[in-house]
């Protein structure tokens, strides 16, 4: 499975290692690694449990980026059963088909372009559940354009001004948890601005002051959910100048 880490390179094997919920990390830390080479015209990578040593995941990458899956991943649970198959094409998922600890079919999901495409599940008998929903982002109660509204009505533009930043733009990047009872936790900005630390300050305000979300639904069941917001602070020459 698609995974984003650091990356040691020996020769034509390397290594990335990475947290439960994905995020890069050192090998002192990891939760599990991957170990990727090259086979031909791709990349090959085998994906291990760090505690126990068992695979995690195995499948093929275009680059040694590993940011480009290609074709099957066959994924396993930490104690060692086959947990879903995903199909990639172009390091975009196309389907993944999920299994019981016996064997069983357990839910199928594909997508498009535009996301979600169909989804279904069943019970370990085999039998089909009404309105099964494989995966759902968590999102914003009242949508994505309610969302823009309280970033762009609660977020105070001039910060990077006030704080005496120079001319330019100011980049953030905030992560956050979304937990299954819909409240924001454990918000990080990731990407700091030099000059204006204060910026990164009042993107995490924002965030940390939201409403209560939509949980996130994994396997028909609320679940844990990670997301990302971007934040851009601008100092235009002629305020700087004017000031």
């Amino acid at each position: 499975m698609f995974i984003s880490g650091l990356c040691f390179a020996q020769s034509d094997t390397s290594y990335y290692y990475y947290t439960k919920d994905n995020h890069q990390t050192i090998k002192d830390s990891a939760y599990a690694f991957v170990k990727f080479y090259k086979q031909g015209d791709v990349w090959h990578g085998k994906d291990y449990y760090v505690k126990t040593g068992k695979l995690k995941s195995e499948g093929n990458y275009a680059d040694s980026s590993v940011k480009t899956p290609l074709g099957l991943f066959n994924n396993y649970s930490e104690g060692g059963k086959l947990d879903n198959v995903s199909t990639y094409t172009n390091g975009k998922p196309v389907e993944i088909t999920f299994y019981y600890e016996g064997g069983n079919k357990k839910s199928w999901i594909s997508f498009d372009e535009k996301g979600v495409k169909q989804q279904k599940g069943w019970d370990e008998n085999g039998k089909e559940i009404e309105k099964y929903v494989v995966m759902q982002s968590a999102r914003f109660k009242k949508g994505e354009d309610a969302w823009n509204k309280y970033l762009k009505k609660n977020t105070n533009g001039n910060v990077a001004l006030d704080a005496g930043a120079p001319p330019g733009e100011y980049k953030v990047e905030v992560v956050f948890k979304v937990g299954r009872d819909g409240y924001i936790t454990n918000a990080k900005a990731i990407l700091i601005p030099a000059k204006c630390r204060a910026c990164a300050n009042e993107a995490l305000r924002v965030i940390n002051e939201s409403d209560k979300w939509e949980p996130a639904i994994f396997q028909n069941k609320p679940a844990d959910y990670w997301a990302g917001q971007p934040f851009t602070f601008v100092v235009p020459e002629e305020k700087k100048k004017k000031g």
